[in-house]
């Protein structure tokens, strides 16, 4: 039996293809065992993340889960009720939130170990 070698290139290229269609699925910045919830599991767990904060005297904005926001402003039925230099207040009818830029560090100064 003898195979063209355009019919193998074809027959290989095929393959590649169906073998890379399941890594296209795949999220590679999902956590390992992570599965996607229902949408109503998805809106009551939100994660509201914080990545920056513009605070000068003329204006106050904060980037929440990639959306500019300011005070007055809602996200995932939270209003924005405060900016402050590392952290924002949510709020809505059940809770309220703070979300902060930076967690404090906390050092430990080991003076067991002598001048060096």
């Amino acid at each position: 039996m003898q195979i063209s070698f355009g019919r193998l290139a074809h027959l290989c290229i095929f393959a590649a293809l169906m073998c890379s269609l399941h890594v296209h699925a795949q999220d590679p910045t999902r956590p390992d065992g992570w599965r996607a919830g229902s949408r109503s599991e998805t809106n009551q767990e939100l994660n509201l993340v914080l990545t920056q904060l513009v605070v000068s005297s003329e204006s106050q904005r904060a980037l929440i889960n990639n959306q500019w926001l300011k005070e007055g402003d809602s996200i995932a039925g939270f209003t924005v009720r405060a900016i402050r230099s590392n952290q924002v207040v949510l709020q809505n009818n059940q809770q309220q939130r703070l979300l902060k830029l930076f967690q404090p560090l906390h050092i430990k100064n080991n003076e067991s170990q002598g001048d060096q």
